[in-house]
Formats: C-alpha cells, structure tokens, sequence
C-alpha cells in the first residue's frame, strides 16, 4: 500500500525554528528585532529584512550554511527518515520556513536523496551572498497545476495555505494511499483538517497544533497521535509503516 509522510520543517523535522535559530546564531542582536517586529511586519517579509540585515553586517553564506548544519534534531528523526526512504515511502516537506535552509540541512544531513517535493517559501543565493527569501508562489510544478491565490484561507497566513497545497497533492493519491502529516504550529491545521479517515497526524505536544486540533475535534477526520520527543515520533513513523 503507497504510503506518504508530509512533514512540517519546524519543531517538527527539526527541532528548532530555522528562522529564529539561524539568524541569532549568526548576528545575536537580530533577536530583539525579530521580536519588536513579528507581528507588524509578515513573516516572510521580516526573514527578508533580517537576510539583508545579516549581510549588511557582514554575515557571509558560508556562515550561514555552517549555521544550518548544525540546527538540532532528534537522533530518532534522523533514523526514522532513513528508515522510511529506505522502504521507499514518499516522503514531503510543507513548511512556512524557505528552501534554502531546508534543501541545504537536508543535503548536510544526507536526507535529500529521500524527499520528492519541498514546498516552502522560495529562498536563492545573490552572486554577492545575499540570501533572497520570498513568498511561496502558490505553484506546485509537481502537482501541475496553480493554487488559487484568491482564496484566502482564514486558518493560515497569506503567504502560504498548506491545506490548498495538500489538497492538490491529494489528487495525484490513489484511494488506497495513506498519509502521515507531523506537525506542530497553527498554520498546520488546515491541512490536517482535509486528511481522510484512512489518514494520521503526528501532532507535537504542548505545542499550538495539539490544542487548534483538541478544539476541532468534531471536524476532524484523521486519526491523531502526540509525541513530545524523538523516540516517540520515530515509533510513530514505524508503526505507520509497518501497520501498511
């Protein structure tokens, strides 16, 4: 039976948040500005603004890579994912963080090889060094077709509705297709919220996604599981390959 796991970036594949441990592992002041202007400015924008704040500061992307290797994840992840590719199920990562971190901890991880599809905020190097990070683009190459960008979402930013994502990915699934989605923030939701009855969430504990989850219970067609650490969640992702 085909089997998907679609994984959030942040405090879930990670265990950090690659947009706040990135830049203040690179310019510590940078802390205090993100703080001041998190909810003013959107998201995406403000990653810009601190991209061009780091290099103006001198922040080369050597530094900045070396940063991205060492973001901190459970040991039991690592081996999940391997595991996981290994026994050749699709693996994707839907994350409001930008596809420079992702693809190069991935790379640095040798994880690569095992991910189909990033779908995250477009990010590219200048030739002077400068990383340019943008808003999603609503467009799944992969999924050939465009999302509609007129149909804002009340349950997730502006910038990127990962139910609208899912739900295209969703069409390219055979009926006896099952899906893991592991997640944690509040912009994960929507997505859980299309997932089938033959379906799991992996919700992280006492973070934001547990109690929007608790809250729809009624709405709610997948089956949920929580973890709080490593150990956990790898027996999560191997119950859900074994049971399949």
């Amino acid at each position: 039976m085909p089997l998907l796991i679609i994984w959030d970036f942040d405090y879930s594949l990670i265990n950090c948040n690659s947009d706040v441990y990135i830049p203040e592992s690179c310019l510590p002041s940078l802390r205090e500005y993100i703080k001041e202007n998190q909810i003013s400015i959107p998201w995406t924008k403000l990653m810009s603004n601190v991209a061009l704040k780091m290099f103006e500061e001198g922040v080369s992307r050597a530094q900045i890579e070396e940063v991205i290797k060492r973001m901190p994840l459970f040991e039991e992840v690592l081996e999940a994912i391997n595991v996981a590719g290994l026994k050749s199920v699709q693996q994707i990562i839907l994350s409001d963080a930008n596809t420079v971190y992702i693809s190069h901890f991935l790379e640095s991880k040798g994880l690569d090889k095992y991910f189909s599809l990033i779908v995250s905020n477009p990010a590219s190097w200048s030739s002077s060094g400068l990383l340019l990070i943008q808003p999603y683009q609503h467009e799944l190459n992969d999924v050939s077709d465009v999302i509609d960008v007129k149909l804002k979402c009340p349950l997730c930013p502006t910038n990127l509705c990962k139910g609208q994502v899912l739900s295209k990915i969703q069409t390219t699934l055979g009926s006896d297709d099952r899906v893991l989605y592991i997640g944690d923030g509040g912009n994960d939701l929507c997505p859980c919220l299309r997932l089938r009855e033959c379906d799991f969430v992996a919700a992280r504990n006492d973070f934001r996604l547990q109690k929007c989850l608790q809250q729809n219970s009624t709405t709610l067609k997948a089956k949920v599981t929580y973890w709080n650490d490593g150990k956990t969640l790898s027996e999560i992702i191997n119950k859900f390959i074994s049971d399949h």
